[in-house]
């Protein structure tokens, strides 16, 4: 006989805000006002970003004329019945160092229930002379992420006559294994010729990995390989081996190091690779942190490279982010040239703010 056995896991989401206009929102918005963002789900729940920028902390600091900008996490579902959730905030930092501000600095603390139309967060996050004068403000705009995660319920069958065995999680070497393969080269059985550099690998493990060296025929034992930088393709492997960058090319894409032209950049040219060979994992990274980079003047060359190398999450953001900042959008030069080179994807979005605006109507 099987009975229902409640049982809970951990869903976790990823929400990222561009708040534009920074200058306007402090002249206008008014003490005790937020800029929304719109809305996502995470566990199954409704949530919203807000932002002050005239907030005080008079009751701590004492002090009047301190004026500090706070992030808050909105839960904007009608039903919070013992839902448990914990969540991070992060500022990011815009000058390609990587020094992003997160609160609460732990990565483990302890999850609270949800209040249904509760605020949480940080009121007096960063002090607002301190942000101004930061590399966290650029080009007008801050990008705020957060990080949610959520208690959801879920159901397992147990029987009467056996017992659930937790089974504790192995530490796995298996990465730093492979890597050591590739940077040794022992039991190589290909070489790559990339420009200059040339580079030893394993047919097993790379076709394993990617559907197109999988398709490839290795006639010989030395390929050469063109329409790629041998750094690029070196991180591209390295990634095969590991599921990670090497340190230093990590850096340069987790710091939004792309660059004045994006399209000429390390960043985007490992998103290049990673469309061409077909490694998604690694797409992903690329795609998650150039959507950091997000801004109005370069919204249209950003949604440009996502349908280029087929960025469909990217793209999907994108959309997501003209949707809320359309009228602006509209304006610039960059998105007008956009529609004259690309009036597929121009067509797209149209559309597709068009459903959701009709949507909202329905909802409302």
């Amino acid at each position: 006989m099987e009975k229902e056995v409640s049982a809970s896991r951990i869903e976790k989401g990823l929400h990222r805000f561009t708040l534009e206009k920074y200058s306007m929102w402090k002249d206008n918005l008014g003490r005790g006002n937020c800029v929304h963002s719109g809305r996502f789900t995470v566990g199954g729940h409704q949530w919203a970003i807000d932002v002050s920028i005239d907030g005080t902390n008079y009751e701590i600091t004492k002090v009047k004329t301190d004026i500090y900008v706070g992030l808050h996490l909105a839960f904007m579902g009608e039903s919070d019945e013992g839902v448990l959730f914990s969540y991070w905030m992060t500022l990011l930092d815009q000058s390609g160092q990587g020094n992003h501000l997160t609160l609460p600095k732990s990565s483990k603390r302890d999850p609270v229930l949800i209040r249904t139309r509760y605020h949480y967060g940080r009121p007096c996050f960063i002090r607002r002379d301190i942000l101004e004068s930061s590399s966290y403000l650029k080009d007008d705009c801050l990008k705020i992420e957060f990080t949610v995660h959520v208690q959801v319920s879920s159901s397992n069958q147990q029987t009467d006559h056996g017992t659930n065995i937790g089974v504790s999680k192995i530490d796995s070497h298996v990465g730093v294994d492979f890597l050591a393969l590739l940077e040794t080269g022992e039991g190589h059985d290909i070489i790559f010729k990339v420009g200059s550099k040339k580079f030893r690998a394993h047919k097993a493990i790379i076709s394993a990995r990617s559907s197109v060296f999988g398709s490839m025929a290795y006639d010989q034992r030395e390929m050469v390989i063109t329409g790629v930088e041998p750094r690029v393709f070196k991180a591209l492997l390295h990634f095969i081996y590991s599921d990670t960058l090497p340190e230093e090319e990590g850096r340069l894409v987790a710091g939004y190091a792309f660059g004045p032209s994006l399209s000429s950049t390390f960043g985007v040219k490992l998103l290049a690779a990673a469309d061409e060979y077909n490694l998604r994992g690694l797409k992903s990274i690329c795609e998650s942190y150039l959507w950091r980079t997000i801004s109005l003047n370069c919204f249209a060359e950003i949604l440009s490279l996502a349908g280029r190398y087929n960025a469909f999450d990217l793209k999907r953001c994108c959309f997501e982010y003209a949707a809320e900042n359309y009228d602006a959008l509209a304006e610039l030069k960059s998105f007008i040239t956009l529609g004259k080179n690309s009036p597929l994807m121009l067509k797209e979005l149209d559309e597709y703010i068009s459903n959701k605006r009709s949507m909202s109507k329905v909802v409302t």
